[in-house]
């Protein structure tokens, strides 16, 4: 997402655009995932 607001900060048809999206970037919470991941799901048949 960063690479997409570097890219269109500098038009003028997309700039509302590219900063509503840095916005967005700025609320997210980035986070990784636990070691090992989770289980494979089951599914009865």
């Amino acid at each position: 997402m960063q690479d997409y607001i570097d890219r269109n900060l500098v038009r003028a048809s997309t700039t509302k655009m590219a900063q509503s999206r840095r916005r967005q970037l700025e609320k997210l919470e980035i986070t990784e995932a636990p070691p090992g991941g989770s289980p494979p799901a089951e599914f009865p048949l």
